[in-house]
């Protein structure tokens, strides 16, 4: 029930700034506050990385505008998918599949050779309780 409701609010949010009645600042905050991927406190952590190198700000809000929450508790990825169905989405010039950063925003380490995978078995799945890291391999 809880994620319905959450869903909707977001929704109807996102929709009110789609149309101009919720400014920019007012929705990044309204992400912010809603969000499952924590926040850090300035000088208290350091930043979030991926590939050696900080994620920006613009970033993290750029991948929160491309989510949306599922009825079932999945935060569905809205932007690019590849061939097989997973978000990939470019950061600090590398592409890479939502579930990863999804995992790195929401401040879990991703073990050297291995994979972001879900629970949930939906490639569009980006919640960071489903998703669970597996051993590969596989070159990277």
């Amino acid at each position: 029930m809880k994620h319905s409701i959450n869903a909707a609010i977001h929704e109807t949010i996102g929709g009110l700034h789609r149309i101009g009645l919720v400014d920019n600042k007012t929705m990044r905050e309204f992400d912010e506050t809603c969000s499952v991927y924590p926040k850090r406190l300035k000088g208290t952590e350091q930043p979030y990385y991926f590939n050696g190198h900080p994620i920006s700000d613009k970033t993290k809000l750029s991948f929160l505008s491309r989510t949306k929450m599922a009825e079932n508790g999945c935060i569905l990825w809205t932007g690019y998918l590849d061939d097989r169905g997973y978000g990939r989405l470019s950061v600090n010039k590398t592409m890479t599949t939502a579930q990863r950063i999804a995992f790195i925003l929401s401040g879990k380490v991703i073990p050297d050779k291995h994979w972001v995978k879900t629970k949930c078995n939906n490639r569009k799945c980006c919640n960071p309780a489903h998703l669970y890291t597996e051993h590969s391999e596989k070159v990277f």
